[in-house]
């Protein structure tokens, strides 16, 4: 019996022994995770966190354990928080796996994928277990690319339904586009026609004008130029000859290359034709004010003339009655 108690009482030290070890390496593991484990009961109140939860909600030991689970909760997401751990305590069917936002000790919003577990004991719900993931970085950057696509379509509707035509083209031959703004059916083209290569930029370009816009872009990008202005007509898809006032910025690869052009084009076929009335109506008043000077000059000539044959008629007078004197 002496002997049978002594291995009783060895294989028991064994078991108590395994389960110390068990218990050390399961507590190693979540100490060590990348994941906040938090352990809290039906009332709310927080039983046990790993150090990754310390680190992630600013808060230590002893404050995690006075802390209601509600009070980490982001205020705007309350409502949704606790109406999700009522229906796991309560039992009810609900996913595991939601994104929540923490609110840490400094104030600040943690993001996390939180994954939540009932624990029984005795058949009864005890607490919850919870695996926090912080996807904060994450969020951030999904959320600045929200704001960047938001932004990019303001610019896009702004572009749009302004007068100036947005172009992106190559610096191949014909510079095909690879992007241009929808307005630019102001000139009865759509970006399809561009992307699918029907259209090249330089075939928009009026047929007098191709050579010397050619010339001057190559001439520029051998200069070195960044940017550049232009003035030249195109034709529409009807046909029409619109006059464009074109900014070009150049873009170059790393070894200096000029890859593309992009550049804003504005019709500014009105102001041009106003410019030439412009210049038409100089030109007549400019006539008009010479054929009045050339007036004002004959004017003068004649009363000056005038004058003369006067004195003329007035001496010939003269010498009729000194004549008609002496015959009496």
């Amino acid at each position: 019996r002496s002997r049978k108690l002594e291995d009783k009482m060895l294989d028991l030290e064994k078991a108590n022994k395994g389960l110390r070890e068990s218990e050390e390496k399961y507590r190693d593991l979540i100490d060590h995770a990348n994941d906040a484990v938090i352990f809290f009961e039906k009332t709310g109140t927080i039983n046990f966190a790993n150090p990754k939860f310390y680190e992630m909600t600013g808060y230590s030991i002893d404050e995690a354990k006075k802390i209601h689970v509600s009070k980490l909760i982001h205020p705007d997401d309350l409502d949704h928080g606790m109406g999700y751990f009522t229906k796991r305590l309560a039992g009810e069917k609900v996913s595991r796996n939601y994104e929540l936002r923490l609110l840490s000790k400094a104030g600040e919003t943690v993001y996390i994928d939180n994954n939540a577990s009932t624990i029984e004991k005795g058949g009864q719900i005890v607490g919850i277990l919870a695996i926090m993931r912080d996807i904060t970085k994450r969020k951030r950057a999904e959320e600045a690319l929200w704001d960047a696509s938001e932004k990019r379509k303001e610019l896009e509707t702004i572009i749009n339904n302004g007068p100036a035509v947005v172009f992106l083209w190559r610096a191949a031959e014909g510079w095909p586009v690879e992007y241009v703004s929808n307005n630019v059916q102001q000139f009865g083209y759509i970006p399809k026609d561009f992307y699918s290569g029907r259209m090249l930029f330089i075939n928009m370009v009026h047929p007098d004008d191709r050579e010397r816009v050619t010339a001057e872009v190559t001439r520029y990008g051998q200069e070195g130029r960044n940017d550049f202005v232009q003035e030249y007509r195109i034709v529409t898809e009807s046909g029409e000859v619109r006059v464009l006032d074109d900014h070009t910025w150049v873009r170059r690869d790393a070894n200096g290359v000029i890859t593309h052009y992009q550049g804003i084009a504005l019709d500014i076929t009105e102001r041009k034709q106003a410019e030439e009335e412009k210049e038409k109506l100089q030109a007549q008043l400019l006539q008009v004010q010479k054929l009045e000077s050339l007036g004002t000059l004959a004017g003068g000539i004649a009363h000056d003339f005038n004058n003369i044959l006067t004195a003329i008629l007035g001496y010939t007078g003269m010498v009729r009655d000194s004549i008609a004197d002496e015959g009496r």
